[in-house]
């Protein structure tokens, strides 16, 4: 595997792209906000040919919570976009079970096994994947260290590659394909364990988790010669601090999208990139340790910075703004460069904000907030710098007050009293819990990165949304209850009238599926998958088939299938069902 070489275009920084609603597709008076129980034309469930297993992959203890949460949302079912009512999934022999669902009311869909990939020999592994590329191509990962290309016909599969010379340290997961002229372009997520660094700053009162995950996205070329050699070359690869929850590549290849909870940064240089390229002598880059702590009153922010050199104030710059401050050193200091600049959490006053520095290496800032401006409820700010720019470093307690805390948290890590847990003591003492809608989404940023310029081209401005969903082309986001649908292109394109409260209704959730076709609307439909058995079933996967009218399911040993009356409807599904 190489990297390829590419001058990168001049390339201003990425534009900024505003989500806008359009009024003819929202509806305040939630019309179509009805609960149906008659919409469902029939509803199956059939055993899978061999049971699918990899519901829970090994797993440390100290696993961090971002690569449990990539967990909990993987789909386990795949969906052949280019036929509508063709599903795949791996199962426990690692074995690709290609099935089709039929138009004959209540019968099994008829499953074929496509071919057998080789099981993980080491304890290491992600859960298998696989992608259609096009009609007739896909590729798919046993989750380990081996990625295949496949090409499919009417009777019989070919092996293109056996094993596309993809490698890294951790295991690749397939997330985007397209076939682009005789070239296969895949999109494959690594997640890496690195060493968290400590955090001086930080008193928090619970474990820290020594391990801190680094999601790298790759943009693979997959070329094969005129004897069969297969080539896989890196064009480009970007990589945050959270995982993706959603990749899209377009279907020439050219530009992919990106949406996670915090912003994607390209990598420039082969260092960068996932370990797997390096030679086993070469050390990567580490991003440096936070070198600042924090604290604040009800008016005033107090930052402590460690530069990172011996500066005398005279060749020290350092700007306040109502939204940013800026650190840098000046000549003829003979390392000239910025040390800081990052945007407040809020509004701040420059003219009231002062600096000060000792031995020529810590520089102290009194930042006056902005209270009379401020749109937060309170003083406190949750975090010192927004969400770009945060380092994660949380705010320092003064030790008088972190004892005052402790004693107050006592109560809540004692035994029960008297009968009662401990979790209705710490439910009374904070009062009523949120509304469930509250837990059904997060923030996100979207980003959109083309392949010629090597470089991002977009950036949306999601203030005001929060990430729920999406389908294949399509991304679902909650603006005050409603759930709006915007495609790549960040246009609007439909609206689902207040799914906030339809999903806060529903417990166990695990996926929200939708069309990517059709005028949506807000209808529910009330379907018990167990169909009257009392065994506990866990949904791995759900896809939308057969153009919108039907919902198939997999739980670890049975594929349920809904058929709809109608091609419009949006349906939360539950992780358990008893």
């Amino acid at each position: 595997m190489e990297w390829i070489e590419m001058a990168p275009a001049v390339s201003a920084s990425a534009t900024t792209v505003s989500l806008e609603t359009r009024r003819e597709l929202v509806n305040p008076r939630f019309e179509n906000y009805i609960l149906n129980t008659t919409g469902v034309a029939s509803i199956s469930r059939s055993p899978l040919p061999r049971p699918y297993g990899f519901d829970k992959v090994a797993s440390p203890s100290t696993l961090p919570l971002q690569k449990l949460h990539f967990r909990a949302r993987f789909n386990h079912l795949f969906h052949n976009p280019y036929h509508s009512a063709a599903i795949l999934y791996i199962d426990q022999d690692y074995t690709l079970q290609y099935g089709c669902i039929t138009s004959v009311e209540n019968a099994a869909p008829a499953f074929a096994a496509l071919f057998s990939l080789t099981a993980p020999s080491s304890t290491v592994h992600e859960y298998p994947s696989a992608i259609f590329a096009s009609k007739n191509d896909l590729v798919a990962s046993n989750g380990a260290t081996q990625l295949v290309w496949l090409q499919l016909s009417d009777d019989h599969v070919v092996s293109l590659a056996s094993n596309i010379p993809f490698t890294s340290t951790a295991p690749p997961i397939l997330v985007a394909a397209r076939k682009r002229d005789e070239r296969l372009c895949a999109m494959v997520l690594t997640m890496e364990e690195t060493p968290r660094e400590s955090n001086a700053s930080s008193r928090s009162r619970l474990p820290e988790t020594p391990m801190k995950i680094v999601f790298t996205l790759s943009l693979l070329d997959v070329t094969l010669d005129g004897n069969g050699n297969c080539r896989c070359d890196i064009v480009m690869a970007v990589q945050g601090d959270t995982p993706p929850y959603f990749v899209h590549l377009d279907d020439d290849g050219l530009a992919f999208t990106v949406a996670s909870e915090m912003l994607y940064e390209l990598i420039k240089s082969t260092h960068h990139v996932s370990r797997s390229t390096l030679d086993s002598n070469t050390t990567a880059e580490k991003p440096p340790p936070s070198n600042y702590q924090w604290s604040q009153t009800s008016d005033e922010l107090v930052i402590t910075i460690l530069l990172p050199f011996s500066i005398p104030p005279s060749q020290l710059v350092v700007n306040f703004t109502p939204s940013r401050v800026t650190i840098a050193s000046r000549p003829p200091h003979p390392s000239p460069h910025v040390i800081l600049n990052k945007a407040f959490f809020d509004t701040v006053l420059p003219s009231e904000s002062v600096w000060t520095i000792e031995s020529n290496k810590i520089i102290t800032l009194n930042v006056a907030k902005n209270v009379s401006s401020s749109t937060l409820v309170g003083s406190k700010w949750p975090q010192l710098f927004k969400s770009g720019d945060d380092g994660g470093v949380g705010e320092s307690i003064d030790p008088s007050e972190a004892l005052s805390i402790s004693e107050r948290l006592e109560a809540f890590t004692s035994d029960g009293i008297d009968g009662v847990s401990t979790s209705s003591i710490l439910q009374n003492q904070i009062g009523e819990a949120p509304e469930p809608e509250d837990y059904e989404t997060s923030r996100a940023t979207i980003m959109r990165f083309a392949r010629d310029a090597l470089s991002a081209i977009q950036k949306c401005d999601t203030e005001g949304y929060e990430w729920i969903s999406n389908s294949m082309n399509s991304m679902l986001l909650k603006r005050d209850v409603d759930g709006v649908v915007f495609d790549t292109s960040f246009a609007h394109v439909a609206t689902f009238p207040a799914l906030a409260y339809i999903s806060a209704s529903k417990r166990w959730k695990r996926f929200i599926v939708y069309p990517d076709e059709g005028v949506h609307k807000g209808e529910q439909n009330v379907v018990d998958l167990t169909l009257g058995s009392k065994e506990e079933q866990e949904i791995l996967g759900a896809r939308i088939v057969q153009d919108g009218y039907t919902i198939c399911c997999i739980t670890n040993t049975d594929v349920v299938v809904n058929n709809y009356k109608y091609d419009v409807h949006c349906i939360v599904k539950g992780g358990r069902h008893r």
